[in-house]
């Protein structure tokens, strides 16, 4: 028997599309034991992803199942004083729309009420993830009765991006000549876990620091600045390129206006000597005027940092310090990297999928909460199997509506499948849905001289695939459920024009060891929005599955990669 995270694999392996689970012989009721043993396991060690009420049309017809120690479906709203105060309007929200999804509130309570007790002699080695989503003990709530408490509630206005930075960060300027104390530092406070750490920033933050000096002899310094400089950087083998699309300065300090400023007490010759501390404050700005090809101004948001080592563009921000010496004296820089992330926060969930979340129940599928979906129009994709018999195979994919997700959260998924075949298919290994990236870049060693469409280049690469976890066949037909990781070092989605990030969720041709296709061209291509933040109200369940390694993170890769995709 194979596994997933303990999870039983075998019962989606291999589709026979006479199955199914109330099938008679020795093949259907084998397939439906193993259905069952994996239905037991997904539903009492995890949260279930979906509803059991969602019943499709032929071709598209998913077999009703209920596992038969399943308890009778009861459910209830709780009331509004058992939640936090700051979600009572939301809630009010969703309770008024509870008429309108009565499906949701039956089938929900059908599906989600099994706890991980009793399930870890027939898990195996899905122990962590069983006592992930064991039934946390509260105050009040009966051990019998499956009972949780309404779930977390995100509330924008107490995120990261209205966090003060309290992280001091120090950045030091010695002498050129032989050892010694440094005579000049720039301190910076950042939302850094760690001084060791670059300093972060997100949107809205503002930029405070200050600058030390430890003159031990008189210096002339005629003005102190700061700058925050944003650089698109190509890297080659040969040599790197790199273009400036912001430079911000302020002043800090000025000579010619320094007359009764009791921070910085000028000698009687005009220099600073001693001990001096110059504090400063800027604004991290989160967008820009940038001119097009027309000569048209428009206003648009800041990129994310991004710094993976391995891709042959980077987008750099810095602070740099810079003291102006006298006229004819090149002056002395500090410059500190820092990280910017800007704030994308995806559309609202219906209220049908919010009730889900506040009461830990089963996500309603698109038959009961249809403007919850984003469904594709069937794709067809003809091949030969096992090299003796012609067969079409279509499919329907299923994504969560809007489309835009929080990085570091799952994507539940679906596809409906049918074939023209009454033989065994290895579904497991058919089906590859694929998240991919594409930046569109200024090419440095061009700038701006020509129109801006004519001097970009694109880097595109694989991010991660689907994980399908759940099948349930029935005749020919048959719909696997997965996740889609969005991973949590990924950068945020960006229209910049200089540096465009986009995401697509792309359906391959469906190919394996026993089935060749005609084309190998994808049969899907579908635009998404990687989000910063989540959206206000309830949290969405933990993952079932786990965030796979980021393995673009460490491949080379060109501007060649998956060129067929787009």
């Amino acid at each position: 028997m194979s596994s997933y995270n303990g999870y039983d694999t075998d019962a989606y392996e291999n589709w026979s599309p006479t199955d199914s689970h109330s099938g008679s012989g020795s093949g259907s009721s084998g397939l439906s034991r193993r259905l069952s043993t994996f239905s037991m396991l997904s539903v009492a060690t995890a949260l279930p992803l979906y509803s059991e009420d969602d019943h499709y049309p032929s071709p598209l017809q998913l077999p009703e199942y209920t596992h038969p120690r399943a308890p009778s479906p009861t459910y209830t709203i709780p009331s509004a004083r058992t939640y936090p105060p700051s979600s009572t309007a939301l809630v009010s929200e969703i309770s008024s729309c509870a008429a309108s999804v009565s499906e949701l509130s039956l089938s929900a309570a059908s599906t989600s009420t099994w706890t991980s007790r009793g399930s870890s002699s027939r898990s195996g080695s899905s122990g962590r993830t069983s006592s992930r989503r064991a039934r946390p003990s509260t105050a009040g709530s009966s051990s019998s009765s499956g009972e949780r408490g309404p779930a977390a509630v995100y509330n924008p206005s107490t995120s990261i991006f209205h966090r003060t930075p309290t992280t001091d960060h120090a950045f030091h300027l010695r002498p050129e000549k032989g050892p010694g104390d440094p005579w000049a530092t720039l301190i910076l406070s950042s939302n850094a876990e760690s001084p060791d750490k670059t300093p972060r920033f997100y949107a809205g933050n503002k930029i405070r620091g200050a600058v030390h000096f430890n003159l031990a002899e008189p210096m002339t310094i005629r003005m102190i600045t700061a700058t925050l400089r944003g650089t698109i950087v190509q890297q080659r083998l040969q040599s790197n390129h790199s273009h400036n699309f912001l430079d911000d300065t302020v002043a800090i300090w000025s000579k010619d206006s320094a007359a009764g400023d009791s921070r910085v007490p000028l000698s009687s010759s005009g220099t600073l000597v001693g001990l001096l501390a110059i504090p400063f404050e800027m604004q991290f700005p989160t967008d820009m005027d940038l001119k097009g090809d027309n000569n048209v101004t428009t206003t648009v948001p800041l990129p994310e940092s991004m710094l993976e080592q391995n891709s042959p563009i980077q987008l750099e921000y810095k602070v740099i310090l810079t003291i102006h010496r006298g006229r004819f004296q090149s002056p002395f820089k500090i410059p500190a990297d820092v990280i910017y992330t800007p704030r994308v926060t995806p559309g609202p969930p219906t209220p049908a999928r919010q009730l889900a979340y506040h009461n830990h129940r089963a996500i309603p599928g698109p038959i009961s909460d249809p403007k919850g979906w984003l469904i594709t129009a069937p794709m067809q994709c003809p091949g030969n199997l096992r090299g003796i018999e012609d067969v079409m195979i279509s499919g329907t994919v299923f994504l969560p509506s809007p489309a835009s997700y929080t990085r570091g959260t799952a994507v539940p998924c679906k596809i409906h499948m049918n074939t023209t075949t009454t033989r065994n298919i290895n579904v497991k290994e058919l089906v590859t849905m694929r998240l991919c990236r594409r930046i569109t870049y200024l090419d440095p060693k061009v700038g701006r001289k020509k129109r801006l469409k004519d001097c970009t280049e694109k880097v595109k690469v694989d991010i991660c695939s689907v994980v399908w976890f759940a099948s349930r066949p029935k005749g020919r037909a048959v719909t696997l459920e997965g996740e889609l990781h969005i991973h949590h070092q990924l950068p945020a989605s960006g229209n910049f024009p200089l540096f465009t990030v986009e995401y697509y969720v792309v359906l391959m041709a469906f190919e394996s060891d026993e089935f060749t296709p005609l084309a190998t061209k994808p049969l899907m291509k579908r635009k998404i929005e990687v989000a910063t933040e989540l959206p206000a109200g309830p949290m969405p369940p933990r993952p079932v599955t786990t965030e796979p390694p980021a393995k673009w993170l460490k491949t080379s890769y060109d501007s060649m990669t998956l060129q067929t995709y787009f």
